[in-house]
């Protein structure tokens, strides 16, 4: 049961006598979370959507973090399976430069191809949440121009690591291990 009281001075004084009043009425009936309009206000309209967005911002956060590390795995293993074919193309001719091109052109790839479908997704997905009542007529498109290249830079970031490797790899060593 919610009681709503109107006045003209400090909400606040009005505590004790409508306290007094309930307790007239029944002697039961608690009394609490006593508040302002304001502060009603503030809590439920202003802080919870901006909490929840937080939430939201660091989900994805922790989910492009989570994506940086699996595909920093993925390239560096595929480096390694291939250390092989790598040090044969330096033994032949390659320079370090081709086949620093060749793996980032691998984690390139697994960009484009990433960034695409999650595009295709985030478009159906917002226009589901738009089309919901609570954020209808809330979107904003300025993330699919803002998003994809940040997440382009970070996948080449995360391939970085393993090409470089891959790059200063030394022939004779790698014909040797396997």
């Amino acid at each position: 049961m919610t009681l709503l009281v109107e006045s003209t001075g400090d909400p606040l004084g009005l505590v004790r006598p409508l306290r007094e009043m309930v307790r007239g009425i029944d002697a039961n009936q608690p009394m609490y979370d006593v508040r302002t309009m304001e502060d009603f206000y503030q809590r439920r309209i202003v802080n919870t959507p901006n909490m929840i967005m937080q939430m939201v911002g660091s989900m994805g956060l922790m989910g492009l973090l989570l994506a940086m590390v699996g595909l920093y795995g993925l390239v560096a293993y595929s480096v390694s399976r291939r250390t092989r074919e790598f040090g044969i193309r330096m033994a032949i001719g390659a320079q370090s430069s081709d086949v620093l091109r060749t793996v980032m052109g691998q984690g390139l790839t697994l960009a484009l191809g990433g960034i695409a479908v999650g595009l295709v997704l985030s478009i159906g997905a917002g226009r589901v949440v738009t089309s919901s009542f609570l954020l209808a007529g809330s979107h904003d498109p300025s993330a699919y121009w803002i998003v994809p290249p940040i997440l382009l830079v970070v996948t080449l970031l995360a391939a970085f690591v393993p090409a470089l490797r891959a790059s200063h790899i030394d022939p004779i060593r790698a014909l040797r291990d396997e």
